[in-house]
């Protein structure tokens, strides 16, 4: 078994209940649907500088398979009706031939 079939394997194994359905928004407006884990707060949450405008932060970990599109730093990914820019969308790439998954910093 490698690295990547392990990591996939441990998301697998997360109740289903924590999984959640979300989207990807090009900048074009093109969308692709995948599977995520979703992580709130983050320690990212604060206020824009010199506003009382509030931030969050969320990080995403979203499975690849049947993504038309990988995430990519200014898309939107969205969960229910919530819409978080993303920040940063690294691929967690373990054997350097697929990738196992993403994990998305995104903030609204």
């Amino acid at each position: 078994m490698n690295a990547t079939a392990i990591v996939r394997g441990a998301f697998g194994a997360i109740p289903d209940g924590l999984k959640c359905q979300v989207t990807l928004r090009d900048m074009e407006g093109q969308e692709t649907t995948g599977t995520a884990v979703g992580l709130p707060g983050s320690g990212g949450d604060g206020y824009e500088e010199r506003t009382m405008i509030r931030k969050k932060a969320y990080t995403f970990s979203l499975l690849p398979d049947g993504l038309a599109f990988p995430p990519a730093t200014g898309m939107v990914i969205v969960r229910g009706t919530e819409e978080w820019r993303i920040l940063a969308a690294p691929a967690i790439n373990p054997t350097g031939n697929e990738v196992a998954l993403y994990r998305i910093m995104a903030e609204r």
